[in-house]
């Protein structure tokens, strides 16, 4: 199965050789933050280029999105778009499980607010991580809030079987 195909279908994606290609330390939101300050950086270059006051005013990008509650739509603005990017605009769930150890694992579900399909069918939108033991042990996709919360649900359980077999 192909990349593509599984993130049309919401499926794990796990090939044969599949290795994170980052471990996971630190606070996910501070990955977050250097994101957003990369964007308002190019915000400012497209304000030379275009000549315009007020960048936040000019057309949305083809392919982003606004989750308001658990509605999804497209992106009117850039600025009504990078005020949906804040991490706290876009965190569906999060749900963190110590072990007996003391160590901490994690589920997070965010909404993407980019298209992850790259226009090529149904808008992948939301994006669930599990981190086990500082690294990631999954990342599933989704094109819907309701598939993304389901999704959630599903990797949480997922992780404490795995929590249960290491302890």
């Amino acid at each position: 199965m192909t990349w593509q195909e599984n993130e049309s279908t919401g499926e794990e994606w796990k090939g044969d050789n599949y290795q994170p290609e980052h471990s996971f330390d630190g606070d996910p939101s501070d990955l977050f933050n250097r994101l957003i300050n990369l964007l308002n950086e190019a915000s400012q270059s497209l304000k030379d280029i275009h000549n315009v006051e007020n960048v936040e005013d000019m057309p949305a990008p083809k392919g982003t999105y606004i989750l308001d509650g658990e509605i999804v739509r497209p992106a009117k603005t850039y600025g009504e778009y990078l005020e949906g990017f804040k991490i706290d605009n876009r965190r569906v769930d999060e749900t963190v499980l110590p072990d007996k150890e003391g160590n901490i694992s994690v589920v997070s579900t965010v909404f993407l607010s980019l298209d992850h399909s790259f226009g090529t069918g149904t808008p992948i939108l939301f994006e669930t991580l599990g981190v086990h033991n500082g690294e990631e042990f999954c990342m599933k996709r989704y094109p819907t809030y309701e598939a993304a919360i389901t999704g959630h649900r599903e990797t949480v359980e997922e992780l404490k079987e795995i929590i249960k077999k290491d302890t």
